[in-house]
């Protein structure tokens, strides 16, 4: 599969639908994306960044989770997100934090689709931590190499660390004096 052609039809998979730094580069790519890419997104708990993504024209759709800490949802849970990943039938899953790669990393491995983990949040040596780690990933982002470096330390995947740019509204931009 050619880089072009994984980049037409991701499914882009966010762990919440409240506003916060990885929703925000969710929707820097989906802005910023080429003009032939066709995303999709999943959220895993309802919020006002789903509203967001869909007024941007994108396919949207949010499968209830609940919290982290509400593990007798998560069968069922990773249930629904296997079929909303058969049904898309994306060429790349990419998710975002360690709750949204629980779920997406086993239906991607199920569906043999590539896929990829941008890790927004530190890793953490928990049982939940240990498990997020040893997950299938083509490879795994990081925002920072501080967090790339820890990861590295417990991630079999290729890590790679990507700066996640910000947008600047007009009038935010900063005042440069000549």
């Amino acid at each position: 599969t050619s880089a072009a052609e994984v980049l037409r039809r991701p499914l882009l998979v966010s762990h919440s639908g409240d506003p916060g730094g990885s929703n925000e580069v969710i929707l820097s790519l989906i802005r910023h994306r080429p003009p032939e890419c066709e995303p999709s997104a999943l959220f895993l708990n309802a919020g006002p960044m789903v509203d967001e993504v869909r007024a941007l024209g994108i396919p949207t759709e949010v499968i209830e989770s609940g919290r982290a800490k509400h593990l007798w949802r998560a069968p069922g849970v990773q249930l629904r997100v296997l079929a909303h990943v058969r049904r898309v039938d994306p060429e790349l899953v990419f998710a975002h934090v360690s709750k949204a790669h629980a779920y997406a990393a086993v239906a991607a491995a199920v569906q043999r689709v590539p896929y990829l983990w941008w890790q927004h949040d530190l890793p953490t040596r928990s049982l939940a931590g240990h498990i997020a780690a040893r997950l299938p990933a083509a490879a795994v982002i990081c925002s920072s190499e501080f967090t790339a470096e820890r990861q590295r330390q417990i991630e079999r995947s290729p890590v790679l660390c990507i700066h996640p740019g910000i947008e600047l509204m007009p009038d935010a931009a900063p005042n440069v004096r000549s």
